[in-house]
C-alpha cells in the first residue's frame, strides 16, 4: 500500500521546478508535454519503476534548471507543408499499419488471402463477374470499422494514423466531391464529435493558472516511489500564496486536465502536428518570397 504523505517537508527536494515559473512559449510547451507523456509512457509500458525515474529525471528535472530554446528541439527539422497538411495522399505506413489491422481478424485474413492469390492470377474477372466471393462484395460495400477488431488493438488508432483514410473518385465533377466531401465530414464529426479547437496562448495561460506541470510532476512522482500526496498537499504546494482551499481546484479542474492532455499522446500528437503546419507554412511563404525576389 502506497504511503500517505500529508505534510510539505516531505515533498521531494527539486518541488518546485524553476520551469512553473516561466512563461513558455508554444515551442516550449510542447517540449514540457512530450518529455513527461515519455516518461510515463515508459512507466506504462515496462512497469520498470527505476527506469521510468531515470527518464523523469534525465528529461524533466535536469532540464529544467537549463537554459530552455525559444525553438522546440522536436521541431529542428521543418517538414514540407504536404507532409504535414489536412488532407494527402495515404502514406505506405498508413495503408500497412490499417492491413495488419484488417488481418487480425478471420475475415480481414481471408480477404487478404483471397487478393493475394487473385493478383497472381493476373484477371480482374472474378471482381466482376457473377462469381464474385461475398467476402470480396462486402469489403467493396463496408467500411473499415466492420473488419477491425477494436477491442483487440494495442494503440488509439488517432496515435498512429492522424488522418481518415478515405477513397475519392476524381472521375466526379469538384462541385459534387465538395458536397460529398461537406456530407461525409458532418457524419463524422457528429460521431466523433466536435473538431477540436487549435492550441493558443489562452491554453498556455490556463495551464499555467491551474498548474498543469507541478500538478502532474507531483503525482507521477508519487506513483513512481510508491506515495500518495493528500489533495490539501498537492493543492498548498502548487497554488501556495492563495488562502483559500485549492482541493475542490484540483480535484475538478486541475487533475482531469492533467489526464485529458498527459493522459494519453493523442493531445500532444495534435498540438505536435500544429506545430509543424505551422513551421512549414512559415517556409513555404519564405520560398515564395525568394522566387518571386
Amino acid at each position: 500500500m502506497a504511503k500517505l504523505i500529508k505534510s510539505p517537508e516531505d515533498l521531494p527536494d527539486w518541488f518546485p521546478l524553476e520551469t512553473y515559473k516561466r512563461d513558455l512559449n508554444d515551442h516550449q510547451w510542447l517540449d514540457e508535454l512530450v518529455w513527461r507523456r515519455t516518461a510515463k509512457t515508459v512507466w506504462e509500458n515496462t512497469g520498470d519503476r527505476e527506469k521510468a525515474l531515470d527518464t523523469f529525471k534525465n528529461l524533466v528535472l535536469t532540464r529544467s534548471s537549463q537554459d530552455v530554446s525559444e525553438k522546440s528541439m522536436l521541431l529542428k527539422e521543418t517538414k514540407h507543408a504536404s507532409e504535414v497538411w489536412g488532407i494527402r495522399e495515404i502514406p505506405p505506413f498508413y495503408m500497412a499499419y490499417l492491413g495488419c489491422m484488417i488481418n487480425e481478424s478471420k475475415r480481414g485474413r481471408e480477404l487478404t488471402h483471397y487478393l493475394t492469390q487473385l493478383r497472381k492470377g493476373k484477371s480482374l474477372q472474378e471482381l466482376y463477374s457473377s462469381e464474385t466471393p461475398e467476402i470480396i462484395e462486402c469489403a467493396q460495400k463496408e467500411g473499415i470499422g466492420d473488419w477491425v477488431e477494436w477491442d483487440k488493438e494495442p494503440f488509439d488508432m488517432q496515435d498512429i494514423l492522424p488522418r481518415f483514410p478515405v477513397v475519392v473518385d476524381l472521375d466526379q465533377d469538384d462541385e459534387t466531391l465538395k458536397l460529398a466531401f461537406e456530407i461525409w465530414l458532418s457524419g463524422v464529426r457528429s460521431e466523433l464529435g466536435k473538431a477540436p479547437k487549435p492550441v493558443s496562448k489562452k491554453d498556455f495561460e490556463y495551464w499555467l493558472q491551474y498548474g498543469l506541470l507541478p500538478v502532474f510532476d507531483l503525482s507521477f512522482w508519487a506513483d513512481l516511489n510508491d506515495l500518495k500526496y493528500t489533495d490539501a498537499l498537492i493543492a498548498n504546494s502548487v497554488w501556495p500564496d492563495t488562502y483559500v482551499d485549492n482541493t475542490e481546484r484540483l480535484r475538478k479542474v486541475s487533475k482531469p486536465k492533467v489526464n485529458q492532455i498527459l493522459g494519453s499522446w493523442t493531445f500532444i500528437i495534435r498540438f505536435w502536428r500544429q506545430l509543424e503546419l505551422s513551421e512549414s507554412l512559415e517556409l513555404l511563404v519564405k520560398e515564395k518570397r525568394n522566387e518571386k525576389s
